[in-house]
């Protein structure tokens, strides 16, 4: 295939002024949206970022990985200078968990060919629609205030829920969130009031002006003793009173809050730090979190992935992005040596192939489908079935033989 058919026609500068409709207005950094929110969806966030972040990402072509392609080395080396994969996908996916939205300008060479995929901050990014043909422009504010223009065919443009970019995580959470802020805010008032209480008894026939010299006596001695020792006279009794500064009200609401931002990510609240563990398996939570959360986001990747980076061209030659999820997916030891087992026996796994996801080198006989009978590779077991075990024995005593 000629280079003529990868590259990607041009867009105009930018769009007509008076046909433009904002989409998205310009919110604020992820950074500072985290420091002014909730740390339940910051902690949420992360989690997705984090996990999508570690899951590999290649091109392929069919079902072969395209390892020398320039575009996997694009996405999974350096995406732009001073960024590695891992990072680039991490603040992306963070910035779409948080604020709603992320995007990457992606910097193509003369031929419409990408060479650098560039992170931008959603707060200086505005997105607008054009009402005559629908499509869409990213109006970026620069460092010194100007305006610039990109065509959403030059931008990776990510949304958690709607493409207008209007549905964030705090649109959905916001009554729960500042419910939530006041309850702690009313909490942490409450601890100016909150002191130990010293309880003296003195004897009832102890005079009123008596009384108020050996208190501030025992104030005093008990200052002087940092507040670890009392004086007491003859018949005097002291004891403490006191009082715990967090309202066991105030963690069941923290609790809630927790639940309901575990809820709109698609998470189990103790992912978020809840404290309750709940009655399914390690491996059933994490699918039950790969089907509800990662594996829709990792679908809206790879949709603009290869929307935006392959050509027409290339996508008809069977060229995509694909995550790989089978490290998410991994169970405990001995669910992963069974799935292993009778993958290589049902000969749907070769040898080899499993070794690779182990870490392990290839072995010179491993990359032939076997089949149980006790394990022969599978063409001689359909070509050559003579040479199964107790073929050829058969054969010396006549059995198989036409009569």
């Amino acid at each position: 295939m000629g280079i003529f058919n990868r590259r990607r026609a041009k867009p105009r500068d930018k769009p007509p002024a008076a046909s433009a409709v904002e989409m998205t207005g310009l919110g604020i950094r992820a950074a500072d949206w985290c420091a002014n929110r909730s740390e339940a969806i910051c902690a949420a966030a992360a989690r997705m970022a984090n996990t999508l972040a570690s899951s590999p990402l290649h091109l392929y072509q069919l079902e072969e990985k395209q390892s020398a392609h320039s575009l996997e080395a694009l996405v999974n080396y350096s995406p732009a200078p001073g960024w590695n994969s891992f990072s680039f996908k991490r603040d992306m996916e963070f910035a779409r968990c948080s604020v709603g939205r992320c995007y990457a300008w992606v910097i193509r060479d003369e031929f419409r060919l990408p060479t650098q995929i560039r992170y931008l901050d959603a707060g200086r990014v505005t997105t607008l629609r054009e009402r005559e043909t629908e499509e869409l422009w990213h109006r970026v504010t620069l460092p010194d205030g100007k305006n610039g223009y990109i065509h959403d065919s030059d931008m990776l443009y990510l949304t958690w829920l709607s493409n207008a970019g209007g549905v964030t995580p705090m649109s959905v959470l916001g009554g729960t969130l500042e419910y939530d802020a006041q309850i702690k805010s009313f909490s942490l008032q409450g601890l100016d009031g909150v002191h130990d209480v010293i309880l003296i008894k003195a004897p009832g026939n102890v005079s009123g002006d008596r009384r108020a010299h050996l208190v501030e006596d025992i104030l005093t001695s008990y200052q002087a003793s940092g507040k670890r020792a009392l004086v007491l006279d003859s018949g005097m009794d002291a004891s403490r009173l006191s009082s715990s500064p967090v309202d066991p009200k105030m963690l069941d609401v923290e609790r809630v809050t927790k639940t309901r931002v575990a809820g709109v990510y698609g998470m189990q609240p103790h992912m978020l730090g809840d404290g309750e563990t709940g009655s399914r398996s390690t491996e059933e939570e994490m699918q039950h979190f790969l089907n509800m959360s990662i594996l829709p986001a990792m679908a809206q990747w790879e949709s603009e992935l290869n929307r935006k980076l392959l050509s027409q061209g290339l996508w008809q030659d069977g060229y995509c992005f694909r995550f790989d999820v089978s490290a998410l997916t991994r169970a405990n030891t001995a669910s992963l040596a069974e799935k292993y087992f009778k993958g290589v026996r049902g000969s749907f796994i070769r040898p080899n192939e499993v070794r690779a996801m182990e870490g392990l080198p290839p072995d010179p006989d491993g990359d032939r489908l076997m089949i149980s009978r006790d394990l022969v590779p599978l063409d001689i077991a359909v070509n050559h079935p003579e040479q199964l075990l107790g073929g050829q024995r058969g054969k010396a005593n006549g059995e198989g033989e036409d009569s």
